[in-house]
């Protein structure tokens, strides 16, 4: 999957210029989404094969382009995801760190030195982290302000509110698949709400079932010997989690492929242990 991902990656940055020039089609929300999906896996490589270097100098040159796309929700829910991270499996982060101290210093010295070099990746680089900016005074933004930031919250508040008094209507099923797009000639760039008005309470539960299932076993998990596992699936669940109160994920292929592979990861680590417990426990009997 990583390097199908790798070759895919660099096709598309050979034939568009990326990150250092930008196409004239470009969609950054896909974009952002592709490379988010190919860190995720990249650090499930290292994970899997207990390999350091080459994973963590892909993982730095990901961030990097995710910075480049200039997502505001990508860039905050990677942050987001790190913090929430951090802050459950403190100990682990640090241990990985320690670990990793000198290679983390002359990838990041690598990377530097060609960001300084290069005037046109500086401004794609710094186009982004504006943008990021700008997502954090959306998100804190007065009603009574005029700014431009203001004036896109008020839009999606728009959509919110159409979306919120359509699913008043049919609560329960909703008015079918892609109907918001189908009624406003756009999402309600919002997945609760789009879930809501197209599928109804059921859809909604139904759709945010997963994460907290992913959760759960995450708990059930937590006194197997899974290395960083844990930290990386909370990471990237708390990511796609933000990511979907201001964008549609309800179809994002990267996002079921996530789901996909990581309840099946601590599945299987969880039977194995179930395995390696039941002849241990038949002998003591």
């Amino acid at each position: 999957m990583l390097a199908g991902f790798l070759l895919c990656a660099l096709y598309y940055d050979a034939t568009s210029g990326f990150p250092f020039s930008k196409p004239d089609d470009f969609n950054y929300g896909a974009i952002a989404g592709m490379f988010l999906f190919g860190l995720y896996i990249t650090l499930a490589f290292g994970w899997a094969t207990h390999r350091r270097l080459v994973p963590l100098v892909l993982a730095l040159v990901l961030m990097v382009h995710i910075a480049a796309t200039t997502s505001i929700k990508t860039n905050l829910g990677v942050v987001l995801g790190a913090f929430a991270s951090l802050l459950i499996y403190f100990k682990q982060f640090m241990k990985l760190v320690r670990r990793n101290a000198i290679a983390l210093v002359i990838v990041a010295g690598v990377l530097a030195y060609v960001i300084v070099t290069n005037k046109t990746f500086i401004e794609t680089v710094g186009a982004g982290l504006d943008r990021v900016g700008s997502g954090a005074t959306v998100l804190m933004a007065r009603q009574d302000d005029q700014s431009r930031t203001n004036k896109q919250l008020g839009a999606r508040k728009n959509w919110g509110t159409e979306g919120i008094a359509g699913w008043e209507e049919n609560p329960l099923f909703g008015h079918g698949v892609e109907a918001f797009r189908d009624d406003f000639g756009v999402t309600s760039h919002s997945t609760p709400i789009d879930l809501l008005y197209n599928a109804g309470l059921i859809g909604l539960l139904l759709f945010y079932s997963v994460f907290v299932s992913i959760l759960w076993q995450l708990h059930q998990a937590r006194k197997l010997q899974l290395g960083n596992l844990r930290s990386l699936l909370l990471a990237t669940l708390v990511c796609y989690a933000f990511i979907s109160l201001s964008g549609t994920m309800h179809y994002s292929f990267h996002q079921a492929v996530f789901f996909g592979l990581s309840g099946a990861l601590l599945r299987r680590r969880r039977l194995s242990r179930r395995r390696s417990v039941l002849p241990a426990a038949a002998a003591l009997t």
